[in-house]
């Protein structure tokens, strides 16, 4: 997807491969410090894979969508052209969301299976992980016989390690993805209050209640979608797979906000739904 602001999997790679050196790295000289296998080494590789997951995971559990950015201030500057809060009592009324929201549960369900069958993955990989480190003075001690260093021969097993490990978990993802072929999802968010300046778009959900900043002009990878009957203007990210990422603004004159993104913000020409409403 090209929305901006989304992860970017060459730069999760970067991290990981970082990690990993500094995990392996420290975990040897602690190993030579304490003159053996410290269990402490395998605490400070499970830290810095919680941190890893912190950082790429760690927004997305919170809420959030890949859109905007995080802001210290609501407020951004510039000159204010619309602002529109207690989104709520707007969603309310709109006659397409129950049903979506029935759709949703009905997708949520189909896809239990496969959240199963990755969470075994996952345990599974923890306990090779496990017997492997049961056998991590073996390993040393053959790479301590090939490379001649102490030092080394650690860094090379620890990074083999978890390496493997990340590796196994990602080869198996790779072959659970061809079985079960292409789903495509769609998700959309539903900010509680927002307003537009001519810099962009700050909006903050109810929880947790913190402002978000897109801004202008979007990205190329960025639709907007327009429907008049169900008052919401929707910015959207379409992925190759048929999956897409929506950021549905509620507003009490849908044309007006339409009018608006499309004079400072948007790129393409709006899809519309329903008549305009009567200026």
């Amino acid at each position: 997807m090209q929305c901006g602001g989304e992860r970017s999997r060459l730069r999760d790679i970067a991290l990981l491969l970082v990690l990993l050196v500094v995990g392996a790295v420290l975990s040897a000289l602690l190993d030579i410090l304490s003159e053996e296998e410290s269990p402490g080494s395998y605490m400070i590789m499970v830290l810095i894979f919680a941190v890893y997951f912190a950082i790429n995971y760690g927004p997305t559990l919170l809420v959030s969508d890949p859109f905007g950015r995080y802001m210290l201030s609501r407020d951004v500057g510039g000159v204010k052209l619309l602002w529109e809060r207690g989104l709520g009592a707007l969603k309310s009324r709109d006659p397409g969301a129950t049903a979506e929201e029935e759709e949703r549960a009905r997708r949520e369900s189909d896809l239990r299976p496969v959240a199963l069958i990755l969470l075994l993955v996952v345990v599974a990989g923890i306990g090779i992980s496990l017997v492997t480190f049961h056998i991590l003075p073996h390993i040393i001690r053959v790479l301590e016989e090939l490379t001649g260093s102490p030092f080394l021969a650690r860094v090379l097993a620890y990074l083999a390690v978890w390496g493997g490990f990340f590796l196994a978990l990602y080869l198996l993802g790779l072959i659970i993805g061809r079985v079960l072929g292409p789903t495509p999802i769609t998700v959309t968010y539903t900010p509680e209050e927002y307003y537009v300046v001519t810099q962009g778009i700050a909006y903050r959900y109810r929880w947790p209640p913190l402002w978000k900043f897109i801004q202008f002009p979007l990205n190329p990878g960025i639709t907007l979608e327009v429907n008049y009957e169900r008052g919401f203007v929707e910015v959207i990210c379409r992925g190759e797979s048929g999956s897409a990422i929506g950021l549905r603004f509620y507003s009490r004159d849908p044309k007006v906000l339409y009018e608006t993104l499309v004079r400072h913000g948007a790129l393409r020409q709006p899809k519309t739904t329903g008549p305009p409403t009567p200026a």
